[in-house]
């Protein structure tokens, strides 16, 4: 896809222009949800991305510093692997304790106790969570930077900075809504937006720019695939969204699909394909995307998800992975004052 490209890199590079005054707001700051970044922030950080994909990063930059990485509950998928290589490409140190979690568990650490061993053995730590509660809750208690690697349910902050990363290459127009010089987006999203920290992340994040974005349509026959605190916060933000229930009403899932596909530029389908879809309609329904429409966020992992995508020309996943590493690099440097030192 034209996303994966290094004239596309260069384009989204070339978009935005460095401001020394925005990128000091990321510095020491805890990375929770894109709820706490706005436009003008994100694109400072595209930009350094964008210059780092390119080749233009310095070596050695976090030298000294120590990313701890502490994920409870789940699996830890390239999330882990990513932030890890990110760091150590900027010359930091990864403390992971994985290897302890159990043992913490056991005895039940207060979150004070937990603090505190973070605030001393690290700079920095990415935390992933089984409950949306506990890092709103108890923030006051960490004096190093935290940053939200999936809290249960709600927010995945890094892996929406990658899809919106992946995006703006394709279409750095979209970055402002001063040079937008096409239409703009629509976008269709398969899955729960209420029950899955992916969509609901990508949807804060696309927030932050509506202007990029014509509609949104959710697809599936789930009545009410927004809770109420999200719906009012995104159409507060300036987003419409549709629901192909209601724009199909007498039609299947698959049949709704279909009649959107044709139009959409953006498909983020968490699970690419139901049960009881058959393969060979999935195929036939993709082929009926616009020519350069991005795929984001494929469940890659699954065997049959794997063997759908694979070849088709829309499949952003790899770009997306790719593109993951250049943005936690970008942000780590952001968060320590680094970015000043590139050329």
């Amino acid at each position: 896809h034209v996303c994966s490209l290094p004239q596309s890199v260069a384009a989204l590079r070339d978009a935005v222009e460095a401001d020394a005054s925005l990128q000091q707001k990321f510095v020491n700051r805890h990375i929770l949800t894109l709820r706490h970044f706005d436009a003008s922030l994100l694109r400072q950080l595209f930009h350094l991305a964008a210059r780092y994909e390119l080749g233009d990063h310095p070596d050695g930059i976090l030298a000294g510093k120590i990313l701890g990485t502490l994920y409870f509950n789940e699996t830890r998928e390239h999330t882990f692997l990513s932030a890890a290589s990110a760091w150590k490409k900027l010359g930091g140190e990864v403390l992971d304790f994985d290897q302890y979690i159990d043992e913490m568990s056991l005895q039940r650490y207060l979150t004070a106790e937990l603090a505190e061993m973070i605030n001393s053995y690290t700079d920095i730590t990415a935390l992933r969570l089984p409950d949306r509660d506990t890092l709103e809750l108890n923030l006051d208690y960490f004096t190093v930077p935290l940053i939200n690697a999936g809290n249960g349910e709600d927010h995945h902050p890094l892996l929406a900075m990658s899809d919106l990363y992946t995006i703006f290459k394709w279409r750095p127009d979209l970055l402002s809504e001063e040079s937008i010089s096409g239409k703009r987006l629509q976008i269709v999203i398969n899955g729960n937006p209420a029950q899955t920290r992916a969509i609901r992340s990508f949807l804060n994040g696309i927030a932050q720019f509506p202007w990029a974005v014509e509609r949104i349509v959710i697809t599936g026959r789930n009545a009410y695939p927004l809770d109420e605190e999200q719906r009012s916060y995104l159409l507060n933000a300036g987003l419409h969204i549709e629901y192909a229930y209601m724009l199909y009403p007498k039609e299947s899932a698959m049949g709704a699909l279909r009649k959107i596909l044709p139009e959409t530029d953006i498909a983020y389908f968490h699970t690419p394909y139901t049960a009881n879809t058959a393969r060979m309609n999935m195929v036939d329904a993709y082929s009926s995307l616009k020519k350069d429409a991005l795929v984001l966020n494929p469940q890659i992992q699954n065997e049959m998800a794997a063997v759908l995508m694979k070849d088709s020309p829309h499949n952003c996943h790899c770009a997306q992975l790719r593109g993951t590493l250049y943005v936690k690099m970008a942000l780590f440097a952001l968060i320590f004052g680094r970015a000043a030192t590139t050329s």
